[in-house]
């Protein structure tokens, strides 16, 4: 995902772990699937974020405005969006700034702030349910116990650098990861459970699972947040927008990953709109756009809806079907 982005360059700072085995397991215990992808990578994410923005703030031609809100889209007569109210509040001061631009890019995930407030795109774009949520949360935190960090792996048949996954340990579509480094330094968490009201978040299945284990120590670094589950949304343009990432659903929906399709979404759209602006076209306009729709579903979307559709078929799955899910 890295490469089809163009941001090959991986700074060894920017990866905490390389899994060299990742193993799945039943809540039960009774059935794990373990397989070596000798790709699979650990980002730190904070890292990549920012090298991508020191690099942006580079440029002559980039502006960021931090701590600033959208308020409000307003349209041309044909329903182009054509300017953003906002308002600033960065460093205590408060300023109200008025965008004008031919493109606005949507890419303020599951908000979708632009996304509802443009009349076509609310029309075929349905709201994501509260059952099609994944609240989803990651941690990276030190090991004060070495030996019984060792102990805990030894019982649940793991080594150092293997990526232990319990999925369906609170209800079908449900995970909690553990990833204890080589260097017996460092444990990764990564959870996520679908936003219903009798379920725990991913956040509490992390602090669950350290109240339980000592060896666990401080935070290093994390976060938290809510992840639509559903196909990519079949349009994700309109005249003067396009979706971006979460606010697209441009997610793979069988375990809630966005990011890596939402940093090759990025590009094509990049692409769409320098290939619009060398023809001297509208770059907001729906014939110049159309090619960013066209590529991103011609090329993810079979597999995207496919895993969506697994997804909804495994949520709805009982412990011991999961069991034998895994043992098959």
């Amino acid at each position: 995902m890295l490469e089809q982005a163009k941001l090959s360059h991986k700074p060894s700072t920017e990866i905490f772990a390389e899994a060299h085995t990742f193993t799945m397991i039943s809540p039960s215990n009774k059935s794990r699937l373990s397989f070596t992808p000798h790709s699979m990578l650990e980002v730190d994410m904070r890292q990549l974020n920012l090298r991508l923005q020191n690099h942006a703030e580079s440029l002559p031609n980039i502006t960021f405005f931090y701590h600033t809100n959208i308020s409000k889209i307003e349209h041309d007569k044909n329903g182009r969006a054509i300017k953003a109210l906002a308002q600033s509040n960065y460093k205590n001061q408060k300023q109200a700034i008025q965008f004008n631009a031919d493109l606005f890019i949507d890419a303020s995930g599951l908000a979708g702030v632009i996304r509802k407030q443009t009349p076509l795109l609310q029309k075929i774009c349905p709201p994501v349910h509260r059952e099609d949520i994944c609240l989803a949360a990651q941690e990276v935190r030190l090991i004060k116990n070495k030996s019984a960090a060792k102990l805990f792996l030894k019982l649940n048949n793991g080594k150092p650098g293997e990526i232990l996954s319990w999925v369906g340990i609170a209800g079908g579509y449900s995970l909690l990861r553990v990833h204890i480094d080589k260097d017996l330094k460092h444990v990764a968490f990564l959870t996520g459970v679908r936003a219903l009201k009798k379920l725990p978040t991913g956040l509490q299945l992390i602090h669950d699972f350290v109240a339980k284990n000592s060896w666990v120590g401080d935070k290093d670094f994390g976060g938290q947040r809510a992840i639509p589950l559903r196909r990519p949304y079949s349009l994700l343009v309109a005249p003067g927008v396009a979706l971006l990432g979460d606010s697209a659903c441009q997610v793979y929906s069988s375990h809630g990953s966005g990011v890596g399709l939402g940093l090759i979404a990025g590009k094509m759209l990049a692409d769409t709109i320098l290939k619009a602006t060398a023809n001297n076209q509208d770059i907001g306009s729906i014939e110049s756009l159309w090619p960013y729709t066209y590529n991103f579903h011609r090329k993810f979307g079979a597999l995207l809806n496919a895993a969506d559709a697994f997804r909804r078929y495994s949520q709805n799955l009982k412990p011991e079907e999961i069991c034998r899910l895994i043992s098959s």
